[in-house]
């Protein structure tokens, strides 16, 4: 079986927060961590193809690797890309939470969910079906 793979699209994972999610999900993780850099006026869509094209994973993987991810800030690029992924994997990614943590004078993250989106989505469906 393929190790569960997680796809970094934003800030780089301390050693702490990367402990606690493998810790949570049980199992230990390959972490890639794709650079996103969108300019102004480029494509939305074409960028995202092109940040998951730069990830190497085969037809096959896409469609059968464990997938975590941590997200890109810029909403509108989260939106394509839950959408590109969605599309080449059959489902969505599992996701990772992380928020600031204490009230000092050093902002700190830590993990605080880890969701299963495509769980989410078949919830939301049951209720939408009555």
């Amino acid at each position: 079986m393929n190790s569960p793979m997680l796809l970094n699209f934003s800030h780089p994972l301390t050693p702490d927060q990367l402990q606690d999610v493998e810790a949570r999900i049980g199992c230990v993780l390959t972490e890639q961590r794709v650079q996103v850099h969108v300019a102004d006026g480029d494509s939305m869509p074409k960028a995202v193809q092109e940040l998951l094209d730069a990830v190497d994973f085969s037809i096959a993987e896409w469609q059968t690797r464990p997938l975590l991810m941590v997200l890109p800030g810029l909403a509108p690029l989260t939106a394509c890309l839950l959408a590109e992924v969605h599309g080449r994997c059959g489902f969505f990614p599992t996701i990772i939470v992380l928020r600031p943590e204490g009230q000092g004078l050093l902002t700190m993250f830590k993990v605080t969910e880890i969701v299963n989106l495509s769980a989410l989505r078949m919830g939301a469906r049951r209720s939408r079906l009555g």
